[in-house]
């Protein structure tokens, strides 16, 4: 606990989700801005050449479009984005577009053809829905129902767990990778290990955990679902 598991994940999102992006949105006016990314935050912008009206994408006529030069700025704040990256979790993320849902919503959107494709899935606190010690639950049925389509569906999925024997054996095996970290107080820097389970290869990385922080709530605990209490209740 407190190692840095939520923090690297979310570094993850973050970096894949700005490298994507394509666009931002105008709270005050809704005019749609192309935009390249840079660095980070850094990106290039472009005339807006499109409006949010209504949730839809209006485009803008031709003398409509605001003829401005390109400049490079840093994401301005409270602004909305569009990026190619599509992200489920069970935990809140602030600053990107994301779709919160439990694992069992998540399953629910594996017949959404279009929804379900080139994303990536987090579940926190992995062994609530698969704990080793519970057969087929309904994060077990994730794995079994649609682990052999993940690659060409380019699905990413992460578990978030304390020690990886806590989780059903299907996520084990199935595991392309297995990234052990250590956040050290003093330097708050994190320290991984990131194992390529295929390869059987090891190789260390270290990241500054503070960049991350504004992306969500390190004290933010993924809620039991309601059918596990009720099922606990009655075996009292």
């Amino acid at each position: 606990m407190g190692e840095g598991k939520t923090n690297t994940v979310t570094g993850i999102l973050v970096d894949d989700y700005f490298t994507h992006i394509k666009q931002i949105i105008s709270p005050a006016s809704g005019l749609i801005y192309p935009v390249q990314p840079v660095s980070g935050e850094t990106i290039k912008i472009f005339p807006a050449d499109s409006k949010l009206v209504n949730g839809q994408i209006e485009l803008l006529p031709e003398n409509k479009i605001l003829r401005m030069p390109e400049k490079i700025i840093k994401m301005p704040a409270g602004w909305d984005s569009i990026s190619d990256t599509k992200i489920f979790t069970n935990y809140h993320l602030f600053g990107m577009r994301y779709v919160y849902c439990d694992p069992s919503m998540m399953l629910d959107y594996l017949n959404e053809a279009t929804m379900m494709t080139h994303c990536k899935m987090v579940i926190d606190e992995s062994y609530i829905q698969g704990e080793a010690r519970r057969g087929m639950n309904s994060l077990s049925l994730i794995y079994t129902w649609f682990a052999q389509q993940m690659r060409k569906r380019d699905i990413e999925l992460y578990l978030l767990v304390q020690h990886g024997r806590f989780i059903d054996w299907r996520f084990r095996f199935i595991a392309k990778r297995k990234i052990l970290s250590r956040y050290n107080e003093k330097t708050h820097m994190i320290r991984l290990l990131v194992q390529n389970m295929a390869k059987g290869t090891e190789k260390p990385f270290s990241f500054y955990a503070p960049q991350y922080w504004k992306y969500y709530d390190t004290n933010e605990l993924p809620s039991v679902p309601q059918e596990m209490i009720a099922r606990a209740r009655k075996n009292t």
